[in-house]
């Protein structure tokens, strides 16, 4: 049964989800998006629909030299709120997965409140799954990387994907993420999922395969 649940899962995500990744100048309160990616799963079909744009925000890339961004790269960029309505129109009655969403949502709803739009509710979270799964573990040192980072369960888990401090890289390897989850740990994922609620709808109802 958790064979077929798994496969399940991986193939028909039961929900539709949205995984999303966001690029930033900075982490503190007047941080801004500066790159926002969201590839979307349909719970029936399976198929995919991809959004990723520059976000020009107040026009200051931020450490460039990590995320590869520039002021100039920003310039042309349209504004979240020129942005936000392809990126609604995508995640309506999907469940928005992230890693670390407390972060991606704060920057979200950030941008959100700035253009006057209601905040989203909470997302599936793939780095607390991977603490909860045993995938990661809590920091042990003040100079010990915490190896719930996007990238490090990439390497360690063999994914085909890797984070590259883009936002669509950052997307795309939360899904495998989620993906791997899903094959290896199907009844926590099916745990997690009745616990969210898709964007403008209720919690969902995971119909599991009968054998």
């Amino acid at each position: 049964m958790l064979a077929q649940l798994g496969y399940y899962l991986r193939m028909r995500p039961a929900a539709s989800l949205a995984f999303i990744g966001v690029e930033t100048n900075g982490f503190g309160s007047d941080a801004r998006i500066i790159e926002i990616a969201v590839v979307g799963v349909d719970g029936e079909t399976g198929d995919t629909s991809t959004i990723t744009s520059l976000v020009r925000g107040d026009g200051r890339s931020g450490p460039h030299w990590v995320h590869g961004i520039t002021d100039d790269d920003l310039r042309s960029a349209p504004l979240f709120e020129e942005i936000w309505p392809e990126v609604s129109r995508l995640i309506q009655g999907h469940v928005i997965v992230a890693h670390n969403e407390k972060f991606d949502r704060r920057m979200v709803n950030a941008e959100l409140k700035r253009i006057g739009e209601s905040e989203l509710p909470s997302f599936l979270c793939t780095m607390n799954m991977a603490y909860k799964l045993g995938y990661a573990r809590p920091k042990v040192g003040p100079n010990q990387a915490s190896s719930g980072k996007l990238g490090d369960l990439a390497i360690r888990l063999g994914l085909t994907t890797h984070p590259t401090h883009r936002a669509l890289a950052d997307a795309q390897t939360c899904r495998s993420l989620y993906e791997h989850f899903a094959e290896h740990h199907p009844s926590d994922v099916v745990n997690a999922l009745r616990g969210v609620v898709p964007i403008h709808g209720k919690s969902e109802e995971i119909q599991l395969p009968v054998d």
